[in-house]
């Protein structure tokens, strides 16, 4: 079997690549649609495939299920450890995002809306872990007058009553 230039089917390997003495000339020359155009250089497929994985990162994104706790990092802003979506709990690197890179302010307002009741919580009992211990403190004192008085009264010999 012979391949004819006449066959549309068939395709020569020399009418695909460049011959030698048109890569020095093809330089200047824009690619057409009747001839192959070469295959893009290392630095341009680099770059496309950049360009691909980026926008694919870019349209990537996780949700945040919700906010664990929140620190300050040495800048002074606040780094969020956050549960993800379908993701375990646990205090990987990836779990703590900064807050410029926070895109969810329904759940920062949550949060910060639940650390202001915890923080009046923990005032209230600190206030009534405080009042009850002024409570022991005055009881004890008041049985120990008590004592002093009642040994007073039976050295002495007279009855208070």
């Amino acid at each position: 079997m012979s391949q004819s230039p006449s066959d549309d089917e068939d395709i020569n390997i020399n009418d695909v690549l460049p011959s030698p003495s048109d890569s020095d000339s093809s330089d200047s020359e824009k690619c057409s649609t009747e001839k192959a155009c070469p295959s893009p250089s290392p630095s341009d497929v680099s770059s496309e495939i950049l360009d691909e994985i980026s926008s694919e990162t870019e349209e990537e994104q996780f949700e945040v299920e919700r906010i664990i706790s929140r620190t300050v990092n040495a800048e002074g802003k606040y780094v969020y450890h956050i549960k993800w979506v379908g993701y375990e709990t646990s205090s990987d690197p990836e779990n703590f995002v900064d807050e410029d890179d926070m895109h969810c302010p329904e759940l920062i307002k949550e949060f910060e809306q639940m650390e202001q009741l915890k923080k009046k919580q923990r005032a209230k009992k600190l206030e009534e872990q405080a009042m009850l211990a002024k409570k022991r403190k005055l009881e004890a004192e008041q049985r120990a007058k008590a004592a002093v008085i009642s040994v007073l009264y039976s050295i002495s010999g007279i009855m208070p009553y």
